[in-house]
């Protein structure tokens, strides 16, 4: 029931070879188009950075900045600023700038999410129920799955994710799947982001 912006940030093109590099950034697009179409979202927008080198520059850090007012967000989720993909990294980095530029809400949050991390959570979303449907949803990455397998990766890391569920006394326990989220609010998050990354 909630309106949502999707934002891709690079072109994710650079698994592939750099003479292809054009043509996987055309299928990564057709596939996040559908994948949005699936969960019956309004289509994403694309900023097309160069995936693996994101420019932190004023220019970009404005752009952020001038979309989440636009958009009045409540929530802002971004990828745990730990992930070990880089760019995952540089999106909270980005985002920083962002609101040292021009302060973000103070009641604006941030809700970090894992993608290949284990994070320490302080929220916790039972997803058992819907997560057939988000599998289904995740194997429509045809280009990333055949790289590795993250729609089996994911509900994997998400049975895991069950451990932090209030237990429930039963002979044969269900098999429960759960989201994990960091969640603070933006000038929290920026300085812990900050002290991560070396930035004063």
């Amino acid at each position: 029931g909630k309106w949502v912006k999707t934002i891709y940030v690079t072109d994710g093109a650079a698994r592939n070879k750099p003479t292809n590099q054009a043509d996987h950034a055309a299928i990564r697009r057709e596939e996040a188009i559908r994948v949005w179409e699936c969960v019956g979202a309004e289509p994403p927008e694309f900023w097309d950075l160069p995936c693996r080198n994101i420019p932190l520059t004023e220019e970009n850090a404005t752009i952020m900045r001038k979309q989440i007012k636009e958009s009045k967000a409540e929530c802002i989720f971004v990828p745990f600023f730990m992930e070990p993909p880089l760019d995952h990294r540089k999106v909270s980095q980005l985002l920083a700038m962002a609101h040292q530029s021009d302060p973000l809400p103070k009641n604006l949050e941030i809700w970090s999410y894992q993608v290949s991390s284990i994070i320490s959570p302080n929220v916790v979303v039972d997803i058992t129920d819907i997560t057939n449907n988000k599998e289904k949803i995740n194997e429509i990455w045809e280009s990333q799955n055949v790289v590795f397998n993250y729609a089996h990766f994911a509900r994997g890391m998400n049975a895991y994710n069950s451990i932090f569920l209030p237990r429930k006394r039963m002979p044969y326990p269900q098999k429960r799947y759960a989201e994990v989220f960091f969640v603070a609010d933006a000038c929290t998050y920026v300085e812990l982001v900050n002290k991560y990354s070396g930035k004063n």
